[in-house]
């Protein structure tokens, strides 16, 4: 609801919406390689809801240690043994601000 009410408010005052980035969206567990939802959807998550207010959903970040490790630490996230698929999810959040500013 948080996020539909913040949709709302943007739509209200005409602040262009780039989409959607759906944070903490899985947990990965180093050591079995078991994926997890954390927070497990209770309304169909973000692509539901990117559908259903018909705006991209940009990526799902996943909730992983290195993410917390290199901002606390000043690091870039793409300095460090980051898995793939995080910097993948990154970069297509970051292609889709460069692209929306162009």
């Amino acid at each position: 609801n948080d996020v539909r009410k913040e949709i709302n408010f943007c739509r209200k005052l005409k602040i262009p919406i780039i989409g959607l980035v759906e944070n903490m969206a899985s947990y990965k567990c180093p050591k079995c390689n078991v994926e997890t939802e954390i927070f497990p959807a209770t309304s169909g998550g973000g692509a539901a809801l990117a559908k259903e207010e018909g705006i991209p959903l940009i990526c799902s970040l996943p909730l992983h240690p290195i993410i917390g490790k290199t901002g606390d630490n000043g690091i870039p996230l793409f300095d460090e043994n980051t898995p793939v698929k995080i910097l993948d999810s990154y970069k297509s959040l970051v292609q889709s601000i460069v692209s929306f500013t162009k």
